[in-house]
């Protein structure tokens, strides 16, 4: 199971690298606003991964499942928390492309364990 999460965390984060040179040839004015929307998804996933990783052969079915959905929540605070940031900053942000960033890693995401299942 840790090879799995690394993989699908390993995964996202080259997603995210390509996005980011796509758009720094595609509109260098942008990458920043891309970059932090990235961030914004990688680093929550990043601490689900981690803990996860760390808690796969502790526990029954039932408390690993309960662990997976408090790690989940923290993800979801850590996001918020980040959102509240990046709107709050003074910055001339791209919404779209900082979005885009954002919503392609939470995409990935969720297709990444289907291509690695048979792992």
């Amino acid at each position: 199971m840790r090879n799995q999460v690394y993989k699908a965390l390993a995964t996202q984060y080259i997603v995210g690298c390509l996005f980011l040179v796509v758009l720094s040839v595609w509109n260098s004015d942008s990458f920043f606003s891309g970059f932090v929307g990235c961030l914004a998804a990688l680093l929550p996933a990043s601490y689900v991964s981690s803990r996860m990783a760390r808690k796969t052969d502790e526990y029954s079915a039932q408390q690993w499942l309960a662990y997976a959905y408090k790690t989940q929540l923290g993800k979801w605070i850590m996001t918020v928390m980040i959102f509240a940031l990046i709107l709050s900053a003074e910055y001339n942000w791209s919404f779209v492309v900082l979005f885009a960033g954002f919503c392609l890693i939470q995409i990935t995401s969720c297709i990444v364990p289907l291509m690695i299942k048979g792992d």
